[in-house]
């Protein structure tokens, strides 16, 4: 009878208890099973989500900016020999300069060009809709003709509602208006002191955060901050320095060709800029759009040179020197992430898809290089390896 339990139990450690298969099995599942838990009782981390919604703003931008700065920093400190705090109390001088002249300069000659494009953005539509009938009734296609005509004049009636509806329920969003204010404050309060403590300390924070991880895993923990902090670093600062860059040579490129709106879809192509590879091709749409009813045709095909001009020069020359080859993603997998990210969290998605997808993917390469070294299943790839050297 004994000898039979010894048996039972022989099987069942060795199909069950210590079979890996089983074992990571059923360690998905009990995280699964935390997982399904947790959602269950979504208000005990409600208090959580509010503090990271408040506190996640200014932590985004002072970690955007301190990729910005901190290369001029280190340069400032080690080449120099100046002092660090000194440094970052120069480039805060610096960047207030800069915002000053945004407020006084370029904002207000953003906002013209705006307000006016709103303004007349009716107009723009009668005329293109006139221009599409006009042409459909050239190619005898009545029914669709009736039918836009009848479009046409609900877009109109509702573009020419929403300035009224945008003054009769201003009232309504004050609530609303108050609360964006107050966050925006506490943005321009506290994203200067995170970013001091960030640029005068950031060399501290590691060593800080290795101190609570065991000593087991402290190296193969640094080694995965290191490799995130390099591929964060990279996309940053090359999307944003790409970006300004972009929106300087449409600027530019725009007020040569004498577009109305030169400044202002400047600004947003330099914006739209930070998605990489589609934002350019989004910007252009509206651009053709509108250079199409305010100028012609003529104006259409000047744009157009501008932007493949921008983009010969953007494809050849900044996207080697600036980011070069170090986000190693495949631009098909970058606007997989760009399409998944937005689908599942909008904007927000757009913006810190890429940035996500890369720290996702550091992570998981440094968990398979640990896998591999410790999995019977590539003994051979490492006897190989061995015996070659």
């Amino acid at each position: 009878m004994e000898e039979k339990n010894k048996r039972t139990a022989s099987w069942f450690w060795k199909w069950f208890l210590n079979n890996k298969l089983v074992s990571i099995l059923s360690v998905i599942l009990l995280m699964l099973l935390i997982v399904l838990v947790a959602s269950k009782v979504t208000f005990i981390f409600k208090p959580i989500k509010e503090f990271f919604i408040i506190i996640g703003v200014p932590v985004i931008i002072s970690a955007v900016l301190y990729y910005l700065l901190n290369p001029i920093v280190n340069v400032a400190e080690q080449k120099f020999k100046m002092n660090r705090t000194f440094t970052i109390f120069l480039l805060f001088v610096l960047v207030i300069l800069l915002i000053t002249w945004g407020i006084f300069s370029l904002i207000p000659t953003v906002q013209t060009q705006m307000v006016s494009l709103i303004k007349n953005t009716p107009h723009y539509w009668q005329l293109i809709s006139t221009e599409t009938i006009s042409y459909l009734k050239h190619l005898h296609v009545e029914n669709l003709t009736s039918r836009l005509n009848e479009m046409n004049k609900d877009i109109y009636q509702m573009l020419s509602q929403v300035g009224k509806n945008i003054v009769s329920q201003g009232m309504s969003g004050v609530g609303s208006i108050i609360s964006v204010i107050v966050n925006i404050f506490i943005t321009v309060i506290t994203v200067p002191f995170i970013l001091f403590y960030l640029l005068r300390d950031g060399k501290k924070l590691l060593p800080t955060v290795l101190k609570v991880v065991p000593p087991k895993f402290q190296k193969s923990t640094k080694n995965v901050l290191i490799d995130i902090n390099k591929q964060l670093s990279s996309y940053i600062r090359g999307q944003i320095t790409i970006a300004v860059l972009v929106a300087l040579i449409y600027m530019i490129g725009f007020s040569i060709c004498g577009f109305k709106y030169a400044i202002m879809m400047g600004v947003v192509a330099g914006f739209f800029n930070i998605i990489p590879y589609l934002g350019s091709w989004m910007t252009m749409v509206p651009v053709v759009i509108i250079a199409l009813v305010t100028s012609g045709p003529i104006m259409v095909v000047k744009v157009l040179i501008v932007h493949l001009i921008e983009q010969l020069i953007e494809s050849r020359l900044l996207q080697p020197i600036v980011i070069g080859g170090t986000m190693e993603i495949h631009p098909l997998t970058i606007i997989a992430v760009i399409l998944t990210s937005a689908k599942l969290f909008g904007v927000v998605g757009v913006i810190l898809g890429i940035p996500g997808y890369a720290i996702i993917k550091v992570i998981v390469i440094h968990i398979f290089y640990w896998y591999r070294s410790v999995s019977s299943l590539y003994n051979e790839e490492r006897n190989s390896k061995l015996i070659q050297k």
